[in-house]
């Protein structure tokens, strides 16, 4: 019995470990970002846009800014001045759309190539790139030429960043510091709750799926933050994993959830829970499916997802109180 109670309180023991181990990252954190020292980079926030078949030549817009009722393959051009200092490279993000980028009308950079993405994908992933200037320095002409996505008919543009390379990756650790940390957080708890019921499999198989499940949950969650995360696709430079992380991890995060919960509520009547979980799984393999036949992209299933989830989630919720009032489960009500 004294074992069994050790083993039960496993979970919480870990938990409060992990915040921990949190408390300290984030104490260390902000000491080395509040101790460097190093020159901002510049972020534009403006810029003159043209697009194709628009009865406007030019209108100015802000960053970020977002085109809408556009047809697939639109041009959308930017363009901006900046102050370069020699060999500064600068910071450009795009998302699910091709797109050039020149420095005083020389070809620097392309994003989207055909040749570097599957044949399934539709429209590149989500980019983030530091490209190198080539020796510009001084004022200098941006443009960017981007090409609408298929697969929606909007187009978002952000803010150009450039400075020196030390400036650009804490600059953009300073804007995504707490979705990168959480995202590590997650995957790191996930991988020790997975080990941690591995290690208690001979032990207690009932605590040890219910931890199992915790940690594919939380591992789950880490994957659609760090695919994410802005900050992530500067250090992994593989845009299509990163985008099939984001949108597995989306869409998959809620079935160990539904039976972490099955497991420590112990509902009476579980079957409502197997056969959610079920359907959802069966749902997220239809999407993974249209996405490699090239039909339907992950990005497109997604508004599905963003209906069926939070419906999910009600559901759970009102089940689990409905559980603790009609069968007075005292586990339900803790």
């Amino acid at each position: 019995m004294k074992n069994k109670s050790t083993i039960r309180n496993i979970p919480y023991l870990t938990i409060i470990l992990l915040t921990l181990i949190c408390i300290l990252l984030l104490s260390s954190k902000n000491m080395i970002m509040s101790q460097a020292s190093y020159p901002e980079a510049t972020i534009v926030s403006s810029a003159y846009a043209v697009v194709e078949g628009s009865d406007s030549d030019k209108e100015e817009i802000t960053f970020p800014h977002t085109f809408k009722h556009l047809s697939p393959r639109t041009h959308v051009t930017v363009t901006t001045h900046i102050n370069l200092n020699k060999d500064d490279p600068i910071y450009i993000k795009t998302v699910y759309s091709p797109a050039k980028v020149y420095l005083d009308d020389e070809l620097i950079y392309e994003f989207g190539r055909a040749e570097n993405y599957p044949s399934y994908m539709k429209d590149p992933a989500t980019e983030g790139y530091l490209i190198g200037t080539d020796g510009h320095s001084g004022d200098t002409e941006l443009r960017i030429e981007y090409l609408s996505p298929v697969t929606r008919s909007s187009l978002t543009v952000y803010s150009p960043i450039y400075g020196a390379y030390k400036s650009l990756f804490f600059t953009l650790l300073k804007l995504n510091k707490w979705s990168f940390f959480i995202a590590l957080l997650e995957l790191a708890a996930g991988v020790l709750f997975i080990f941690i019921s591995l290690m208690l499999l001979c032990y207690d198989k009932e605590v040890c799926k219910m931890i199992f499940h915790f940690g594919f949950f939380s591992l789950m969650a880490g994957m659609w933050s760090i695919g994410e995360c802005n900050y992530t696709g500067v250090i992994i430079k593989n845009p299509t994993l990163l985008y099939l992380c984001a949108f597995i991890g989306l869409f998959s995060q809620m079935i160990p959830l539904l039976y972490f919960c099955r497991l420590a509520v112990g509902f009476k009547n579980d079957k409502p829970i197997i056969v959610i979980a079920k359907l959802l799984t069966v749902l997220d393999l239809v999407a993974c499916v249209l996405q490699l036949s090239g039909t339907v992209a992950l990005s497109q299933s997604m508004y599905v997802f963003h209906v069926i989830l939070p419906l999910i989630l009600c559901f759970l919720t009102a089940y689990i109180i409905l559980e603790a009032v009609r069968s007075q489960n005292s586990r339900a009500n803790g």
